[in-house]
């Protein structure tokens, strides 16, 4: 028997020491009804429990949890809806401490090897103590495989980190979570309730290293005046001031690969928070990339804060959907399709960023209006490139 309960122990030590990889956790069979899933010597959860789910916990009311004592994590109980406890402390990173971590990168100190990463991120600060080792060629492309290899080993994100550009590296600072989990998983964190007045979400860990949805999803900016139906409200850059901003339309079709059965119900069955929240998943994963980093530094916060979606039809295998964008563009002669919705668009083509999901643009961007959309030509195109040289 002390053999056996030794073996155990040995077990829950060896695979809490790995990570499950996103190829494995995307292959899992969901988790049946009722059952809990254990953590196997990979690191992975023998099944795939539900990030959230909205059928049974839509009329659950949760007490108050109380404050977790020193070193324990949030977790859900086993009703699947409410969490054990709410962190001590919970940090509440302003604008200017991220803008200011973000500057203070290259000046940072190099990691030792014995630095814990996961401890690396000073919650008073908001900012990283060290950065990850340079590369060996910090000047050389990155390749899909350097990518991977980034991201493999860069730190999983602290409770409220954010991930932040490195010069020379081939991805953000640290992984955010969902990044391992497959799309449809993550899109059901949609259907958590919006955080309250003076409320952040709160990080749930599983100790089977399956993926779990935040207690509550951050509030969409209100605009005072409401906008018009034509409009939609988007946050400045500053993140402090809200305004009225044209919707810019687009069509898409998303589409389960042949035999992703559980991406099929998923689509059956989704609420459109939950295919908004998959493709912010989607853009988020594209801006994880490096060679993304300019058009994501310029509209990620505004696809994702102002995206609008409805749901308008479904098939046996994929679901259509509406999406509108405000229509904010940096103004640049050289690109001349250089907008928020050009970054959903990129992300779109991108298979690492769409995983197991097929997506593509129906009838491509337009005004929300109804106008339709002008088809240039490409002579067009390169006389008004010219043009606008010239007046500048």
């Amino acid at each position: 028997m002390k053999f056996v309960t030794a073996l155990t122990l040995l077990v829950v030590v060896l695979a809490s020491k790995k990570r499950c990889s996103r190829e494995k956790m995307s292959t899992l069979a969901d988790c049946a009804d009722g059952a809990r899933p254990s953590k196997s010597l990979d690191g992975c959860p023998t099944c795939l429990p539900k990030a959230f789910d909205k059928k049974k916990c839509s009329g659950v009311k949760c007490m108050k949890p109380s404050t977790c004592a020193s070193g324990v994590q949030p977790a859900r109980k086993p009703d699947g809806c409410c969490i054990t406890c709410t962190p001590a402390k919970i940090p509440k990173c302003t604008k200017e401490q991220k803008t200011a971590c973000q500057a203070s990168i290259d000046s940072l100190i190099v990691c030792s090897a014995a630095d814990d990463p996961k401890s690396s991120f000073n919650v008073d600060t908001c900012c990283m103590t060290c950065k990850r080792p340079a590369r060996a060629d910090a000047n050389k492309k990155c390749t899909k495989d350097d990518f991977k290899t980034c991201m493999d080993t860069a730190p999983e994100c602290g409770a409220e980190e954010e991930p932040l550009r490195e010069k020379g590296q081939c991805c953000v600072s640290c992984r955010r979570p969902a990044r391992d989990s497959p799309l449809r998983e993550v899109g059901k964190c949609g259907n958590v309730p919006q955080c309250a007045a003076n409320e952040s979400p709160v990080r749930v860990k599983d100790d089977t290293g399956a993926f779990a949805c935040p207690t509550c999803k951050p509030p969409r900016p209100v605009c005072s005046p409401a906008c018009t139906t034509g409009q939609i409200c988007a946050r400045s850059k500053d993140a402090i001031t809200q305004s009225c901003k044209a919707k810019k339309r687009m069509k898409l079709k998303l589409k389960a690969k042949v035999g992703d059965a559980a991406t099929k119900a998923f689509f059956a069955s989704a609420t459109p928070d939950e295919m908004k929240a998959t493709l912010q998943e989607v853009v988020n994963r594209y801006c994880d990339k490096e060679e993304n980093a300019e058009k994501c530094d310029k509209y990620q916060d505004t696809v994702n804060d102002g995206m609008e979606l409805s749901i308008t039809s479904t098939g046996a295998d994929e679901v259509q959907v509406q999406v509108d964008i405000p229509d904010i563009a940096v103004v640049d002669s050289r690109r001349l399709a250089d907008d928020a919705s050009s970054l959903l668009a990129g992300a779109l083509t991108d298979p690492d960023a769409t995983g197991s999901i097929t997506m593509t643009d129906e009838s491509g961007s337009q005004p929300a209006n109804g106008a339709q959309s002008l088809s240039v030509s490409s002579a067009l195109l390169a006389f008004t490139a010219v043009a606008s040289v010239l007046v500048l």
